[in-house]
């Protein structure tokens, strides 16, 4: 039975990322069924819980870890688009990093609310499910968005907050 399951649906986080109208009915369509099996959908009231720029800076801390000692081995070759992220990631001060993590600690405690009143969090895996191969823009309803945007707008939030995700 679902009828004790609370699941806080983020408004804030749903609309910040682009989605498009196919994805965002399938998504609704979900939550009115489980919602006719008992289980009780609510607004989860989470302003703060959004995709943030802080979101680059850390994974991009992160890849200059993994990768500083290799970057300027001329035997390690990167592809462009990698080398040209990497390059980027190289660049990241102290200074933005830890104010990402000072973000990332609040959206922990904004998560940890959250759970507070339900019991799952439930957002789209991804705002739209098809991308073309070498193509970095997606047409999402006539409106040209970036692909890592649409593809990870709702997973890589998740990925800062510590707790496991289906």
């Amino acid at each position: 039975s679902l009828s004790t399951l609370r699941v806080g649906i983020p408004g804030d986080w749903i609309d910040a990322v682009p989605t498009s109208a196919n994805t965002r009915n399938e998504f609704s369509m979900f939550a009115d069924a489980i919602s006719e099996h008992g289980a009780n959908c609510v607004a989860l009231d989470a302003p703060d819980l959004a995709p943030s720029p802080h979101l680059v800076t850390l994974s991009a801390a992160e890849a200059a870890g993994v990768h500083r000692s290799w970057f300027t081995d001329i035997e390690k070759q990167y592809g462009p688009d990698v080398e040209e992220r990497l390059a980027f990631a190289m660049e990241v001060t102290v200074d933005q990093v830890v104010e990402a993590k000072r973000w990332q600690a609040r959206i922990i405690q904004v998560v940890r609310q959250a759970f507070s009143n339900c019991d799952v969090i439930m957002t789209p895996t991804v705002g739209h499910n098809r991308k073309t191969i070498g193509v970095d823009d997606m047409d999402i309803d006539g409106s040209p968005e970036f692909y890592r945007r649409v593809l990870a707008g709702f997973t890589a939030l998740v990925n800062v907050f510590s707790c496991p995700a289906i």
